[in-house]
């Protein structure tokens, strides 16, 4: 029950936080989650991120427990999200560019990944929403 329980407060909060993001976003002219990118398609990699952000973030709270790995799932999270943003520029990017983010994204899986008990959901959780985002 108590699982449950943080499942759905997860969702509703990850929607909840879309509204912070969408405007974080468009504060500083990033693309793909600034609130027009919302409305149109964004809220699909947006939502899970932050819902999974957010049941990770629930382990701190006293009733709930914590998840093995949970501050390096969050930070794998925090980057997915930023490399998804700065991907979905898409033509304002050079190739090297592109190419460049995703050398830093498998540097910073590495090194995550170094630290985590359970390596292989660290990768998985930084490629997500670019990968739910981009299919």
């Amino acid at each position: 029950m108590q699982t449950m329980m943080r499942a759905v407060i997860s969702v509703v909060v990850g929607f909840l936080l879309m509204w912070p993001l969408g405007s974080l976003y468009g504060l500083v002219n990033w693309p793909t989650f600034q609130l027009w990118g919302l409305m149109h398609g964004g809220f699909f990699s947006a939502w899970p991120t932050l819902s999974i952000f957010t049941f990770l973030a629930l382990g701190y709270v006293r009733p709930f427990t914590r998840v093995e790995d949970t501050p390096l799932l969050i930070l794998g999270l925090v980057w997915g999200m930023l490399l998804t943003g700065f991907l979905g520029m898409g033509a304002h990017l050079s190739a090297s560019a592109s190419y460049g983010l995703l050398l830093i994204t498998a540097a910073i899986v590495a090194v995550l990944s170094v630290f985590a008990r359970h390596g292989l959901g660290l990768p998985l959780l930084v490629l997500k929403s670019h990968i739910w985002r981009h299919d």
